[in-house]
């Protein structure tokens, strides 16, 4: 299911963000390259290569944990962006980017993506401690939850006491319900 949640999410961004694009590394400091869209990479980022293409631009989204009881699945999922740039522009469209991605998943917090899988909506991002130059990367960190059983009343996360979904689920139930 962890998983699947990624996939679903890489593909809700890849359809979203499909329209920006970024400066890119040129073939040495000197130059930038061609700008290009955004990559959309599962996990981490693929090990460097003398030959490979450099992977700036691009939004990361990788499963961190997950907690798991009969009433309810909780993943916590990291979104990482990174961005090319040799002054502070690098830094600035990487806050855009962000936001463009908050943007993108901010939808999930009332109705669920692919049905099963809740945007608690207490999002948190810093940028990354010690930037490799000219790059510049950002983590929002995400905290998603999917009804387990798959059986509950209106597709609602199951809500316990002191979850990090209640006063959320209390708050929609009463929305929903009265």
């Amino acid at each position: 299911m962890t998983l699947d949640l990624c996939d679903a999410l890489r593909e809700h961004l890849e359809t979203s963000l499909k329209n920006i694009k970024l400066p890119t590394r040129g073939a040495d400091l000197e130059k930038d390259g061609p700008a290009r869209n955004l990559k959309i990479i599962d996990g981490y980022l693929p090990t460097k290569e003398e030959d490979s293409e450099d992977p700036y631009p691009f939004v990361l989204v990788r499963a961190n944990s997950a907690q798991l009881s009969p009433q309810r699945s909780q993943t916590e999922v990291s979104i990482v962006v990174g961005t090319y740039g040799k002054d502070s522009v690098g830094y600035r469209d990487a806050v855009n980017v962000l936001d463009a991605v908050v943007n993108a998943i901010v939808e999930f917090t009332q109705l669920p993506l692919k049905q099963k899988f809740h945007l608690v909506p207490e999002l948190d991002w810093q940028i990354i401690k010690d930037q490799p130059w000219p790059y510049w990367q950002l983590e929002l960190k995400t905290l998603w939850g999917s009804d387990f059983p798959m059986c509950v009343p209106a597709g609602l996360p199951n809500i316990t006491s002191g979850s990090a979904f209640s006063a959320y689920g209390n708050s929609l139930q009463r929305a929903l319900y009265g």
